[in-house]
């Protein structure tokens, strides 16, 4: 009951916090704005959410049909173009539809729903695991922690970690994923096959090439995720740029398109640098999205966007908060 009283009241004063900055920011910055909108899951049924990922389609087709009465919803090709345009009045209030870790759902719920609109989004795909039947080795480790408290041990590589006295599974479980974000490929990948369960996937898998491709030829945008979804900012620097540049070639001989832009995985400030950034303009892309919370100004650079996480509880009413 302690736990359900205090989330409520964390709620209650981070909407508070976002109305007022809403406010704030609709009276103040009178400028041209650009809001791009972090979703992760859209499903029609809501189900267990532990990294706090899950959007409902109803919440979701609330939230877009809301922000498509006071916004634009546009293409990401297009509010770049018009942001960094020369002209101040060629960039009206704009918003991008982003989808970050390219799960099956992206493709069987949320493809339909934005095709049945008529609007464009972008997806942002982690190449090593389309194609896969897997899905992003943060869910599926945190999935078989909790679901298994046999697991006493997590080996990753030569380090072992062990749940505190008392820990809650949960927490043990987000304990070992911090971990691993920054892991060695190889590491990385022996620890998730080495953590056994008969947990069912396959609803959570990313998802194929062809869905890719499809969704592609009917107008949305699909950039790079990285390969491994690690951080990238903690990672060995040859790592990362391959990271960065391999997945930019694979998706474009995949698709037989040019990947044009990057969103970067966890994408906090632990998540990414100055270097990073000027790696990700050097190989080619057009322009590079963040996980810091804001929206963009036309002074701002198309390689260090702010965006905005949606989920079912997100004061959307607020946005500009």
């Amino acid at each position: 009951m302690k736990d359900i009283l205090r989330n409520c009241a964390r709620k209650g004063y981070y909407g508070l916090r976002r109305a007022a900055g809403h406010a704030k920011n609709s009276l103040v910055d009178k400028g041209p704005k650009l809001l791009v909108l972090t979703y992760h899951r859209v499903l029609e049924e809501r189900r267990e959410n532990p990294l706090k990922t899950i959007t409902s389609l109803k919440m979701f087709l609330k939230q877009v049909d809301y922000l498509a009465m006071r916004f634009r919803i546009t293409g990401i090709d297009e509010a770049f173009r018009d942001f960094s345009s020369d002209d101040p009045g060629a960039a009206k209030p704009s918003v991008v539809l982003s989808f970050d870790d390219g799960t099956i759902d992206n493709y069987e719920v949320v493809f339909p729903a934005l095709k049945k609109k008529g609007l464009p989004a972008a997806f942002f795909v982690s190449s090593g695991y389309i194609g896969s039947g897997r899905p992003p080795w943060d869910l599926e480790v945190i999935m078989k922690l909790v679901h298994n408290p046999g697991i006493g041990r997590v080996q990753i590589g030569a380090e072992e970690l062990f749940p505190g006295k008392g820990e809650p599974r949960l927490s043990f479980a987000y304990r070992v994923a911090g971990r691993l974000k920054y892991a060695g490929a190889d590491a990385l990948r022996k620890t998730v096959e080495g953590l056994k369960s008969d947990f069912d996937f396959r609803p959570d898998r990313c998802m194929e090439w062809e869905h890719l491709k499809k969704m592609q030829d009917s107008g949305m945008e699909i950039g790079s995720h990285g390969i491994t979804h690690r951080s990238l900012a903690r990672i060995p620097a040859e790592d990362a740029r391959n990271e960065i540049v391999g997945s930019k070639k694979e998706l474009a001989a995949r698709l037989g398109r040019e990947c044009r832009y990057f969103s970067f995985p966890f994408g906090s400030a632990l998540d990414y640098n100055d270097g990073l950034i000027s790696l990700v303009r050097d190989s080619g892309y057009r322009g590079c999205l963040l996980n810091v919370h804001g929206y963009n100004r036309p002074s701002g650079s198309l390689f260090s966007l702010k965006r905005i996480i949606m989920d079912d509880d997100t004061p959307y009413r607020f946005i500009l908060g």
